[in-house]
């Protein structure tokens, strides 16, 4: 991956992800745009690619019953997805 052949790949590449946050705000902006799609019908969306899948899924964060850990559906293919936990204190 990484050797001269590939230098005009590398090159043509004109964004950059800084780091983790940059990922969190990026989907932040995405989710914000895709929130009103949301509606009392459809209470969740789904985008999928081959390298990607974002669900987007309505969630009252007051609701303490659900806990703050937000975490994709499994399934056989996709076990073990990440999650994201945020504490009661920092939910806003």
């Amino acid at each position: 991956i990484i050797s001269e052949d590939n230098a005009l790949k590398w090159q043509a590449i004109k964004e950059v992800v800084n780091g983790p946050m940059d990922v969190v705000k990026s989907i932040d902006q995405m989710v914000t745009r895709l929130s009103s799609r949301l509606t009392a019908e459809t209470d969740h969306l789904t985008i999928q690619s081959p390298n990607i899948r974002v669900e987007v899924q309505h969630q009252k964060l007051e609701d303490e019953s659900k806990g703050s850990s937000f975490c994709g559906p499994e399934t056989e293919k996709h076990a073990g997805l990440d999650c994201i936990s945020v504490p009661h204190q920092k939910i806003q």
